[in-house]
């Protein structure tokens, strides 16, 4: 486990973790590699999608950071590495 200590609680809106693993789970879940299995495509919620980091929505951001850093077999970078962002931009997300 990466983050052992977490609170459950913290995976329920309208807490942060909340909203980092709602945009995570269909960035994963659109990595070609399990669209193949699952044969469908994942959606973002739209109140992600209109949240911008560096003039991108945030589901495009943390697309382009998984690119980046999971498919390159370092999933765990990836997941400290979108915590960080994630709370570095907090003021942007409904908490």
């Amino acid at each position: 486990m990466i983050y052992p200590k977490m609170s459950p609680k913290k995976f329920e809106s309208p807490y942060l973790e909340w909203h980092l693993s709602e945009i995570l789970a269909p960035v994963i879940l659109n990595d070609i590699r399990i669209k193949k299995l699952l044969k469908q495509k994942a959606s973002f919620y739209n109140e992600h999608i209109i949240i911008k980091i560096d003039r991108q929505s945030a589901p495009k951001y943390f697309m382009d950071l998984y690119d980046k850093i999971a498919k390159n077999n370092d999933f765990k970078l990836f997941l400290q590495e979108s915590y960080r962002i994630i709370k570095k931009n907090k003021n942007l997300f409904k908490i």
